[in-house]
């Protein structure tokens, strides 16, 4: 959220970080503008835990375990930050809040006119860690250690004695024990150091190493931001740590995290909208020139088919010439001709309708005297063996074919086995077959 506020209520203490300055302020105060509220509940009982059953069922069946463990007494709210199956049931980071302290700090945020998320502690010490990483939030005397390793959550707190640096560092060593016998040696988890507030680096430093020396895990300091507390520099983690946090991990009624992501996404939705804006101007405009391209065309084929139609128009009102008829005589006279004596044509009626039982000698064009239409004369043979009645099946054929046949020598064709006959088509039958073919 821009402009946000961070508020730390820990403990009994409220602070503000804002622009760079920790200030203490009133308990509860009345906010101006959106708010990270980083909240630990009075301290209440945080941690991990394993149980049978399915994730829908967690908070119930945590709420039971931790009354019957005694570590709340009365109702409680329970609320769960992480959570992931495993094979004998499930795994989930928690923290359980009495009822009455959940009641006031929920009311005191719905109150507020601009969002007001609130964040618990074991929330933020878990913010953006992946499978494989681990942290350690620490705040004054109190430190919590989370790892999310590949055998299940790791989790772990330890409050020093006292603020000095000895008190300091041996609850960094009991911290560090309780990582490595929970993570143990290899398991390849690498873990950031978050102080909330540190005004001496080496004074970090000497804690952190109290802390490697239990525990073989790399430890590096996580990036720290520039904070003044009451005039004096120190370094802040939180600047990082609410980087890695969304509203869906707040412990606020579902509508107002669907209203703070929407808030915080409204950047990029601006984004994503001026760009999809400007495409769709951009593919409007080519739109526009392919229409315009495409009425062109459009008016170019409409004169076209206008000067077509005043052509066709034209050409109707022409009377042919007086020459027509006789042309067009001589091109239907020409055309049955062709279908009916086409040399290629004929040639391969006469050679299926013989086959292999008569042998085709001559085929000659002849025209009768006082016969407008030309006739063809074929002569042939029977081939030896062949019975008489194969010439019956030649002369079918071919008036299958649509010609009249005409016998020119009978009985020499009927003795000696050749024949001769005048082949005649009608011009009816000669104008089907040029359509046919």
């Amino acid at each position: 959220m821009k402009d946000a506020v961070c508020l730390l209520h820990l403990g009994n203490t409220w602070l503000a970080a804002y622009q760079g300055r920790l200030r203490p302020v009133e308990a509860y105060p009345r906010l101006a503008r959106p708010a990270w509220v980083i909240e630990d509940f009075g301290n209440a009982p945080a941690g991990q835990i394993r149980l049978p059953g399915k994730i829908a069922h967690a908070p119930a069946l945590i709420e039971r375990k931790v009354r019957n463990d005694g570590l709340v007494d009365g109702e409680s709210r329970v609320l769960v930050h992480r959570q992931r199956k495993e094979i004998a049931g499930m795994q989930a980071l928690y923290t359980a809040v009495p009822l009455a302290q959940w009641q006031q700090v929920s009311a005191w945020a719905a109150t507020q006119k601009d969002h007001c998320l609130v964040l618990p502690l074991a929330a933020l010490a878990a913010a953006g860690l992946q499978r494989g990483e681990g942290r350690v939030l620490r705040h004054g005397r109190q430190m919590i250690f989370f790892a999310d390793t590949h055998e299940g959550y790791i989790y772990a707190a330890v409050t020093a004695y006292g603020d000095s640096l000895d008190d300091l560092i041996i609850a960094a060593r009991s911290l560090g024990d309780q990582a490595h016998r929970d993570c143990g040696h290899g398991r390849g988890v690498s873990i950031s150091w978050c102080p909330l507030s540190c005004a001496q680096l080496e004074n970090e430093a000497e804690i952190i190493l109290a802390f490697r020396a239990e525990d073989d895990c790399p430890v590096e300091l996580c990036p720290l931001a520039p904070l003044d507390v009451d005039g004096h520099n120190t370094h802040s983690a939180l600047p990082f740590l609410l980087e890695h946090c969304s509203p869906s991990m707040c412990a606020n009624p579902l509508p107002e995290k669907i209203a703070a992501t929407a808030e915080r996404l409204l950047p990029l939705s601006l984004a994503i909208a001026s760009v999809m804006a400007l495409g769709l101007f951009f593919l409007g405009g080519y739109a526009t020139l392919q229409a315009g391209h495409e009425t062109n065309n459009l008016s170019q084929l409409q004169q076209t088919i206008q000067q077509r139609e005043a052509s066709s128009r034209q050409l109707s009102l022409q009377t042919p010439p007086a020459e027509y008829p006789d042309y067009l005589h001589f091109v239907e006279t020409l055309g049955a001709m062709d279908a009916a004596y086409n040399p290629a044509r004929i040639l391969s009626i006469l050679k299926r309708a013989s086959g292999n039982d008569a042998r085709i000698l001559r085929v000659r064009l002849d025209k009768k005297e006082g016969s407008e239409q030309p006739s063809l004369v074929v002569d042939g043979v029977l081939r030896v063996g062949v019975e008489p009645t194969a010439l019956a099946r030649f002369l079918f054929s071919l008036k299958t074919a649509g010609y009249t046949v005409t016998a020119l020598d009978p009985a020499e064709g009927t003795q000696s086995g050749g024949f001769s006959y005048r082949l005649l088509k009608a011009p009816s039958s000669a104008s089907g077959e040029k359509e046919a073919t």
